[in-house]
């Protein structure tokens, strides 16, 4: 998989892509007290069981991802999602920062508020030129 240049920014950013440890989505949690359950880099079992359409994907290689998996996850599921290699640079990491954090719908909605845009949740070409 090929990473934009603002794409590998703003993933080291949020989870430290390329550099283990950095970011704010930081290693392996399982919080009994999290609905999410157990988080490796952002990112629970769930949400990659569906990402993969393989429920019987393990919390053992959850833990084992690396670094090329995590990015097409973000890449796919969050940085495409908000057309973050659209929006400027600064712009594009916020968006895909609060859409890890919240979701991308969600993000994107924050985003066309604050520019103006209708506030349907999806970054277009309206919301891009605004």
């Amino acid at each position: 998989m090929t990473v934009s240049p603002l794409f590998a920014s703003a993933l080291a950013f949020t989870i430290g892509y390329g550099v283990a440890g950095l970011g704010a989505e930081g290693g392996f949690v399982d919080n009994p007290k999290d609905p999410g359950g157990a988080t490796y880099r952002g990112v629970t079992l769930a949400t990659y069981r569906d990402y993969l359409g393989d429920p019987s994907f393990t919390v053992t290689q959850l833990k084992a991802l690396a670094d090329p998996a995590l990015a097409a996850f973000y890449g796919a599921e969050f940085w495409n999602v908000v057309a973050g290699d659209a929006l400027p640079p600064g712009v594009g990491l916020s968006v895909f920062d609060m859409a890890v954090d919240a979701n991308p719908r969600h993000s994107a909605r924050q985003l066309q508020q604050a520019v103006g845009a209708e506030q349907d949740g999806y970054v277009g070409p309206t919301t891009i030129a605004a």
